[in-house]
Formats: C-alpha cells, sequence, structure tokens
C-alpha cells in the first residue's frame, strides 16, 4: 500500500522542481494528473482534486507554518478562481475575508514562496 508520506513527498518535490522554478501556479486538476500518472500508484484509487488538500496538501502547509517557511501550497489554485481553496484561507485564518484582500495576500504569499531557496530545505516527508 502506498502511504500519504509517499505522496506528499512527491507533491513537496514536484512543486519545487517545477512549478516554483518556473515561477508558475499550478492547478489541483494538474497537480492530480501528474500524481496519477505514477506508475507506483497504478492500481490505487485516484488521486482526485476535492481529497488533495485536506490528505496530501495540509501537512505541507502545518510544516510550512511551523517552521516558519512561505506557504508553498499557496501556489495550487483553483481552475476556476485561481486562488487556492477556501480550506487553505481558513487554515491561515483568511477564510472571512473579501476576495481583494485573498487576491492581496495570494500575490504576497505567492512571490515569497518563488523567492524562496527552497533547495536549502529537506524533504521533511521523504522517505529515504
Amino acid at each position: 500500500m502506498i502511504r500519504k508520506e509517499y505522496i506528499t513527498s512527491r507533491i513537496w518535490n514536484y512543486l519545487i522542481a517545477k512549478p516554483v522554478k518556473e515561477k508558475i501556479t499550478i492547478t489541483y486538476i494538474d497537480l492530480c494528473h501528474y500524481l496519477n500518472k505514477d506508475p507506483n500508484l497504478t492500481g490505487h484509487l485516484a488521486i482526485l482534486p476535492q481529497t488533495i488538500s485536506l490528505n496530501y496538501l495540509n501537512p505541507i502547509l502545518e510544516h510550512c507554518q511551523k517552521n516558519n517557511l512561505p506557504s508553498l501550497t499557496i501556489i495550487i489554485v483553483s481552475q476556476n478562481s485561481g486562488l487556492p481553496s477556501e480550506l487553505f484561507f481558513k487554515k491561515l485564518g483568511k477564510a472571512s475575508r473579501s476576495t481583494n484582500h485573498k487576491l492581496a495576500f495570494f500575490y504576497k504569499e505567492s512571490d515569497k514562496v518563488f523567492n524562496y531557496n527552497w533547495h536549502k530545505e529537506k524533504n521533511p516527508f521523504s522517505l529515504s
């Protein structure tokens, strides 16, 4: 059985290798497509956008908060709104804010993510 840490580790590595390096956001759907192509996940239930935040992104966000790192998962956004999920904003205490406040927060925080030297951080979910 594939462990939750394996998938979370793959997400961490992917975010740093592609979106952070290219300074782009990705959608929850794109991230799920990437993960579901992993040959080690063949035969397992598909990873869906509806469950990815709670199951795999929250541990990354919590690690970033606990270690005073930029919120790495902010660069994963909804295809419809172009913003992270409401669950993301709730975790950071920003859910009740207006869309304009959320946008300002998103741009400020994603800029921190894109400009942080993530390669100096060890993947905290690595199984090796």
